[in-house]
């Protein structure tokens, strides 16, 4: 393979989609400045072959107003035209110039083009190079003008780390590059594992004499040990609480928030909710009725696609940065929540919690029940499960009849689940519809056949104590953002107490309160809401236009009035609509990115209403060459095309 060593830029794959409103297919590549510089303006030819290798043409590309930082990928949303040469299946990327912002510039040399060598290691031995570099794909190697990394990027002679991932050469090339070398670097790793475990064995075999030893002190040094004890285990529930909020502290200021919650937790110290939002699974509006399709750790996205046809479910993995899509198993469901090593879910055929790796490589169950409003913080898995009246231990089949026969009565009880060792704890007898978590505190709408007592909202600790009313009649549903409490109150206050007895009588107006001071006001009184959402700045939900629901109610109008998906400033009190058509449910990610499911199948936006992406279409027939992974572009025409919501290239 030819390539400049001296080259800026490379591009790392391609992808060929097609244009949902012409049908014309276009090219999207993963360009990346291996430079130091910022980059300002590219221009590229893109060689097209067809699958047997026959070259098809070539598209000239020239990009300008790039900003392109050093070490990032960019113009990825810059769409190449395919149009006359759609049986392209490989690409080349060549390119021609590139100017920096400093005013520099590169063009191409060819006293620094070498013929790379571009195999790739075996699965087997890929897979063991993956263990101490996850990107490996060969093994390194030195050649007599170039060095190749484990990376598979080729290097000047001279350099002495690698352009594209910074390895050091001697490093790399002392630990990979062969079968022998990296056979050394497994035994030296699993020797310095043993070195660490045989210190920690001596550790604890001196503290154990230590402990010897003290135990033989005299009867008057005992006898005094005795008495000091005596005094202080007087004080010893007060140091204590200061030694475990001293190192919770620390642990916060580290970014340690696991330790710093498990401390902050066994102390009550108020602190426990300022970081109870650092290690939740997800956000607790995307678990609360929004199904939990998508979540995140720093580097993926996590999400479900969803076949509207089958009804199947794919969980998706996604680089945030380089937008790679990994399929990490076809078994899934719903209430996603992201820990450091795995994804919690709720699976979509029986109802059991499971969790898979987040390589895809183990899944394994956490609870062989069902269970819903799945929350996971930290170490700890928060549900509800439906349990019977059953006095005589019926098995929990011929439950599940009777209750839907009508002939047991069924509670929905929260547990809590330890997760090192499976044990589940029930923390509340009360009947519970749904629960989300928001700081140190549960939130929970009650389950009561009265209608003006079931779904009123109340609070309790994440044990289960200190309970509170928060807002004593019907919630549809709510969410915290800050000191402001946003509910859908479910039926007209003229209603109250009194039999419900048409749609008309039911509100579902957005009512925000503040828990400081408890004023209360009404918001977006011409829609009415089902569910709601937020980011940093904006309130989102699902609404129904008041007067059309209205008028279709009284016969005024015979259309139906179609729920769709609104923002609301949160400082403004503005409100645009994002989303026509019937959205059923939507999920909020990082501040920016919305998932939802409406007619047209699963789609995402960006929360400003732009960025429009189709992930799978309602009767799950990819349209063509959507999706598709080519391994380099195409086209014998300069003829350069906007994606939806992509911008074009100049």
């Amino acid at each position: 393979m030819q390539i400049d060593l001296s080259c800026p830029v490379e591009n790392q794959g391609t992808i060929v989609k097609t244009n949902s409103e012409t049908n014309e297919p276009y090219l999207l590549l993963k360009l990346f400045n291996l430079s130091e510089k910022e980059i300002a303006a590219l221009t590229f030819h893109v060689l097209a072959y067809d699958a047997n290798g026959g070259e098809l043409g070539t598209v000239p590309v020239a990009l300008d107003g790039l900003n392109a930082q050093p070490k990032t990928f960019f113009a990825e949303s810059k769409a190449v035209s395919l149009v006359g040469i759609e049986d392209a299946k490989h690409f080349v990327v060549v390119v021609d110039s590139v100017t920096f912002s400093d005013g520099t510039s590169y063009e191409p040399s060819e006293n620094h083009t070498v013929d790379a060598d571009d195999s790739e290691a075996s699965i087997d031995d890929a897979m063991l190079l993956r263990q101490f570099v996850p990107e490996a794909i060969c093994f390194s190697s030195e050649h007599g003008n170039y060095w190749r990394c484990v990376c598979g990027r080729a290097n000047f002679v001279d350099a002495e780390n690698c352009v594209r991932c910074g390895r050091a050469k001697s490093d790399v090339l002392a630990k990979f590059s062969s079968r022998d070398a990296l056979r050394e670097t497994i035994v030296k790793a699993q020797e310095e594992a043993e070195k660490q475990r045989l210190e920690e064995e001596e550790r604890l075999k001196a503290e154990k004499e230590l402990k010897k030893a003290k135990l033989k002190k005299s009867l008057l040094i005992a006898l005094i040990v005795l008495i000091a004890a005596a005094i202080v285990a007087c004080a010893g529930f007060f140091i204590y609480r200061a030694v475990l909020n001293s190192s919770a502290d620390k642990a916060l200021q580290s970014g340690d928030y696991l330790k710093a919650y498990e401390n902050y937790e066994k102390t009550g110290n108020v602190k426990l909710a300022e970081v109870t939002e650092h290690i939740q699974g997800n956000t607790p509006a995307n678990l609360m009725f929004q199904s939990g399709l998508i979540a995140s750790d720093e580097e993926n996205v996590y999400y479900l696609a969803l076949d509207n046809t089958s009804y199947n479910f794919h969980l998706i993995k996604e680089n945030k940065i380089s937008k790679e899509k990994t399929t990490l198993t076809d078994a899934a469901g719903g209430s996603l929540n992201v820990t450091k090593d795995w994804i919690y879910f709720v699976d979509v055929e029986n109802g059991y919690v499971k969790r898979i790796s987040k390589d895809g490589q183990t899944i394994e169950p956490v609870l062989d029940t069902g269970a819903s409003f799945l929350s996971v913080l930290g170490n700890t898995m928060y549900y509800i499960k439906v349990d019977y009246d059953n006095p005589d231990k019926l098995p929990e089949e011929q439950c599940q009849t009777l209750a839907a026969q009508g002939q047991m009565k069924t509670f929905r009880h929260l547990y809590k689940m330890d997760l090192d060792s499976k044990k589940s704890k029930l923390i509340s007898e009360e009947s519970i519809s749904a629960c989300s978590i928001y700081g140190d505190r549960i939130y929970y709408l009650t389950d009561n056949e009265d209608e003006w007592q079931a779904y009123n909202l109340y609070s309790m600790d994440l044990n289960g104590k200190d309970k509170q009313v928060v807002i004593d009649v019907p919630v549809a549903s709510f969410l915290i953002n800050g000191d402001d409490l946003y509910y859908v109150r479910m039926y007209n206050d003229a209603s109250k107490g009194n039999k419900i007895s048409s749609g008309a009588d039911l509100d579902y107006t957005i009512v925000r309160k503040n828990l400081k001071d408890g004023g209360v006001s009404e918001l977006g009184q011409q829609y009415m809401v089902t569910y709601m959402n937020a980011n940093s700045d904006k309130l989102f939900f699902i609404g129904l236009n008041r007067e059309d629901y209205l008028n279709s109610l009284s016969g005024e109008s015979e259309a139906q009035a179609a729920p769709a998906l609104y923002a609301m400033d949160f400082a403004t009190g503005d409100i645009k609509q994002l989303v026509s058509g019937e959205v059923q449910i939507f999920n909020v990610l990082d501040d920016d990115v919305i998932i939802y499911i409406a007619t047209q199948g699963m789609c995402r936006v960006k929360a400003d209403g732009t960025g429009f992406e189709q992930l799978l279409t309602s009767d799950a027939a990819p349209q063509d060459g959507d999706g598709q992974n080519t391994d380099t572009p195409e086209g014998d025409q300069a003829d350069v095309s906007q994606a939806p919501d992509a911008e074009p290239a100049e």
